[in-house]
């Protein structure tokens, strides 16, 4: 019929194991995939930007750790551009989105080339935006200490930099600041030069800026004239180097600490330890942020004083299209750039948007999904697949919640029926609350632990206190102060309560009642030694994660051992079960448990059967995740690792579920994985979308379309064709059946990894709970976002270019697609020219003049309310607009195409109200 089976979403191990290990399908569970990459950016999960530049074409670029992301001047879309999640510096050479990158210190654009300075190692790289290529073009991966000679001046290629933020001047010239100097690198002649400073200090101001001491220079950018300004983070000054004479001056700031002096000389001003600089096209107007003001304040240079400009304003909040001073910013300071049309854009870390301030003052959202001044995190009560997150640990307790901490959202949240809630946690960075409800404490989370009992244990970074969630919502704190970085694990039975102590290089336990008492790890200083003895001798390195088997079996994640260990429930003694202590080493992905080195170890898991899960980490920085099978004594790498098809990042935390599911912390990627093991029993969904030809969205309308992806979600691989039953589909094909909203939907096709269908009319404003039910049972339930009308246009992937999507439009009574000619080859393309009717296809636009029931072919004409299409932003006629004669939900448009326009011009359709959001292309000659 109307619907191909599409892509999956998930990703297969690339492993294959002996035949009584299980394969494992690797998913996105929750969070948005990708981080929302091929969306409009203003839809992306956008966690914590820090750096903004962009180009001449207007074209943003924003940084995170180790990522940059693009978004699209033209269409607003939101793409990956340099990064492959890995913390380590790799790949030059090679693509840009292919290669690794370290801490990310800051970006600039001039013409083709994007740079980027990073440390540890310390260097400047360059991509070419024409090609993707990305190479070091400075440093030579050492940074620089104090005592080395002056890094400025000497080639670049062998000289050692350690640049904070960087900006190009009008030469082309690369400007950065470091260890109180600001350098300059002519890539012309591949020297590095002085511009300013000759250590710490206040002195130097009217005379030469080479001669003049810096207070820890933050930002440095250049005018059109070749005037150079410097922010000095210590110094709270800004300071002027003079194009003409090269002396140096204040242009802002006393020297002391504040935020005062708005509307006055920007000399007498204090300011608050200014980050990131940005200057207009005039050179007349320089703007900057203060790290802990959640302000932005302007200097006119040409007046010399300095005002307010966005934010600050008094209990307000994020506002959209509104006053840049009635607004409240709350995490800006890091992250400037002035666009060519002399607009401001920025981040603001803390709320996870990027914003841009017009030319009439007014805020608007350009990336990101906003969220409140506390961080407030996006996606409570809806689809917990595209919540925004950013995980930190991840636990499923003995009855099954699957519970998550958020490390910037300082919450705890479930998923529960597919959606995301909060349990505990206001997301204020403090500690709050004891003896109150969990939800209005406040705390920054690390471990958790949960017992039988329905008690969550939760250690809280600030208080270093393990605090409870107790099963009636309230929480408490146990008296004993805990080191940082300290995993929990506690009993079923909830009587004793482990705790690893990193620092102290030992374990212990506490009954609650007693002071806690060591059980491993006794000496108090790094080593290994003790297999085989009691574990209260024996010597431990850095202790992570735990975790406790039935038989109170206690497993270790002796990080810097590299090896995992485990203290017998009922003898005390220690002993080795993986690692041989060294680097990640897996040859061919499996091998005898001590015998392989699995690197560093953070967390573990048992499941049911007694095999343990434990997360490694590679040379190049990536995580791999293993599993410790009992029965063999072997480990199995089963997902991550070397050339992974789903790259994993900094795992934290692991854990597994009854029916062996394992959930995984890729704080790296913000998100929650889920590795689906092939000998599950009972079906299981691992990802929903509605059609992918037609966007592969995450919101369902009523009648609308979802395709459900799985493990065996049916028993046979089978359409509707031989089910009708008159004019209606089957709401069951061979057992399966598809529930949305707790109503049974029309099924079109059933497979073992996939079933379509047509959800009801009944679906409400909201989120759909999903399920599948067989005759092995029922799965787990997936929710996606629901509207009244969420339509979407066929436009398949094949109908795309490497930077346009075109709508499937038939021309000429469907002889011929509208499009460049030979998009597809064999097919017939041609341009639309006006006067042209052209026919387009969607799903999920919504109800309809006379109703037409879901499951039901339609007869007849339909119509939809207050139809509006524009093409290049100009209204075209729409000859009809409806469900298609014959069919199942599937909606048409009969487009007129006007004169007047031509190109690849934006397609647009509007239904009472409600505007697609796919980025789509109609071909008009």
């Amino acid at each position: 019929m109307i619907f191909a089976r599409s892509i999956a979403l998930l990703f297969c191990a690339a492993s294959v194991f002996a035949q009584d290990l299980p394969t494992y399908q690797v998913v996105h569970a929750f969070g948005i995939p990708d981080n929302g990459v091929g969306r409009p950016a203003r839809e992306a999960s956008v966690i914590s930007p820090i750096h903004v530049t962009g180009d001449a074409e207007g074209n943003v670029f924003v940084g995170y750790v180790n990522l940059v992301f693009r978004i699209d001047a033209q269409t607003g879309i939101y793409s990956l551009a340099a990064g492959n999640g890995s913390p380590l510096s790799t790949g030059d050479g090679g693509l840009a989105t292919e290669a690794g990158f370290s801490q990310i210190n800051g970006l600039a654009v001039h013409g083709d080339s994007l740079y980027i300075a990073h440390v540890a190692p310390c260097g400047i790289r360059r991509v070419d935006l024409s090609s993707g290529i990305v190479e070091t073009v400075a440093g030579t991966g050492a940074c620089p200490g104090s005592l080395d000679p002056d890094p400025f001046a000497g080639p670049v290629a062998s000289t050692a930099v350690n640049p904070l933020r960087i900006n190009v001047d009008a030469q082309g010239r690369l400007l950065f600041a470091s260890r109180n100097r600001v350098g300059r690198i002519d890539f012309g002649s591949q020297m590095i030069e002085l511009v300013a400073g000759e250590g710490f200090g206040d002195e130097g101001d009217g005379g030469p800026a080479v001669d003049a001491q810096l207070r820890s220079p933050s930002d440095v950018l250049a005018d059109a004239e070749g005037n150079i300004y410097i922010a000095e983070f210590n110094g709270r000054r800004i300071r002027k180097v003079d194009a003409a004479t090269g002396d140096i001056s204040i242009v802002a700031g006393t020297g002391a600490e504040g935020n005062s002096g708005d509307g006055g000389p920007a000399v007498e001003a204090n300011l608050e330890r200014p980050v990131d600089l940005a200057i207009d096209s005039t050179g007349t107007k320089l703007y900057f942020g203060g790290l802990f003001t959640n302000t932005i304040r302007v200097v006119d240079l040409a007046a010399g004083t300095i005002d307010r400009f966005a934010g600050g304003a008094p209990g307000g909040s994020q506002l959209e299209d509104a006053p840049a001073l009635e607004t409240a910013l709350f995490g800006v300071g890091l992250g400037l750039w002035v666009n060519p049309n002399d607009e401001l854009v920025f981040t603001d870390a803390r709320a996870h948007t990027v914003l841009k301030v017009t030319d009439q003052g007014i805020i608007t959202r350009i990336a990101g999904r906003p969220q409140g001044a506390d961080a407030s995190p996006l996606g409570d009560s809806g689809p917990a697949q595209t919540a925004s997150i950013t995980p930190r640990e991840v636990l499923v307790t003995p009855s099954g919640r699957v519970l998550i901490t958020g490390v910037i959202q300082n919450r705890v949240r479930e998923v529960k029926d597919g959606l995301m809630t909060t349990i505990a946690g206001t997301g204020a960075f403090s500690s709050t609350g004891d003896g109150g409800l969990a939800l209005e404490a406040s705390f920054n989370p690390g471990r958790m632990a949960a017992d039988a009992q329905g008690v969550v244990y939760l250690h809280d970074n600030l208080s270093n206190l393990v605090r409870r969630i107790l099963p009636d919502g309230t929480i408490d704190s146990l008296g004993t102060l805990i080191p940082a970085n300290s995993g929990l694990a506690v009993r079923q039975d909830g009587t004793l309560l482990y705790r690893s102590q990193s620092g102290q290089h030992r374990v212990v336990v506490e009954n609650f009642t007693d002071l806690a008492f060591p059980v491993a790890g006794t000496t108090g200083s790094p080593g290994f030694s003790g297999d085989g003895g009691p574990a209260d001798q024996a010597q431990l390195s850095s202790p992570q994660g735990l975790a406790i088997d039935a038989d109170n079996n206690l497993y270790i994640c002796d990080l810097s051992n590299k090896r995992v260990r485990m203290v017998a429930g009922d003898t005390g003694i220690i002993t080795t079960i993986a690692g041989n202590g060294m680097d990640f080493d897996v040859p061919g992905g499996s091998g005898p448990a001590t015998g392989v080195g699995v690197g560093f170890v953070f967390d573990c898991a048992v499941d049911l059967a007694g095999n343990v899960i434990f997360t490694g980490g590679t040379a190049a920085g990536e995580s791999a995740i293993l599993r410790l099978d009992r029965a063999s004594n072997t480990v199995h790498v089963i997902a991550g690792g070397p050339g992974a098809g789903v790259p994993i990042t900094r795992v934290f935390a692991v854990d597994v579920d009854e029916r062996g599911v394992i959930y995984v912390s890729d704080t790296g990627n913000n998100r929650i994985l889920a590795l689906v093991p092939s000998n599950l029993e009972g079906p299981y969904i691992t990802g929903l979308i509605t059609p992918a030809s037609f966007g592969a969205g995450d919101q369902l309308a009523p009648g609308g379309w979802v395709e459900v992806y799985g493990v065996n979600l049916a028993g046979s691989t089978t359409d509707w064709s031989q089910f009708f039953n008159g004019g209606m589909a089957p709401t069951t094909i061979d057992g399966t059946s598809l529930s949305a909203g707790g109503s049974p939907s029309a099924i079109s096709f059933v497979g073992p990894g996939q079933v379509n269908g047509q959800v009801g009319d009944g679906v409400m404003e909201g989120n759909t709970a999903l399920q599948v039910t067989n005759a092995l049972g029922s799965s787990n339930v997936v929710a996606l976002s629901s509207a009244q009308r969420a339509g979407s246009l066929l436009a398949p992937p094949s109908f795309a270019t490497a930077d346009k999507q075109y709508v499937a439009a038939l021309l000429d009574n469907g002889s011929a697609f509208a499009g460049p000619p030979g998009l597809i080859a064999g097919a017939n393309f041609r341009r639309a020219k006006a006067g042209d009717v052209a026919v387009l296809y969607g799903v999920g636009f919504g109800g309809v003049t006379p109703n037409a029931p879901s499951g039901n072919i339609v007869n007849g004409t339909t119509a939809l309310p207050n139809v509006t299409v524009t093409l290049g932003g100009q209204e075209v006629q729409v000859a009809f607009a409806g469900l298609t004669p014959g069919l199942i939900g599937l909606y048409q448009f009969n487009i007129v195409v006007p004169a007047g326009v031509s190109g690849d011009v934006l397609l647009e359709i509007t239904v009472d109200g409600v505007t697609t959001t796919q980025v789509l292309c109609l071909a008009v000659e």
